[in-house]
């Protein structure tokens, strides 16, 4: 007798209760720290930025390979040079 109380004690004290764990997990998403709005437009801006750059970064480079391997490789493009080396800059994240 005392064996089947106990296993039937036992049973009623495991509830599954699927509201409960559903409670339980939108408590600890209403906790965690959110992205202000405004963060969010601004690593927007910064991808549409870097994005910009890179796309010059490439255009410059193609212009100074263009160029140079034109002259056959015996001409150094100063100005093409100096437009890659500015790109490269321009990329450089802050």
């Amino acid at each position: 007798m005392l064996p089947g109380l106990l296993v039937s004690l036992g049973l009623f004290q495991y509830r599954i209760d699927p509201v409960k764990g559903a409670e339980i997990t939108q408590a600890s998403l209403k906790a965690q720290p959110r992205a202000p709005a405004g963060e969010e437009a601004r690593s927007a801006a910064e991808r549409r930025r870097f994005e910009k750059n890179f796309n010059r970064l490439v255009a410059a480079m193609d212009d100074f390979q263009r160029e140079y391997t034109a002259a056959g490789g015996h001409v150094w493009p100063q100005k093409k040079a100096d437009a890659l080396k500015k790109a490269i800059k321009d990329l450089q994240l802050r």
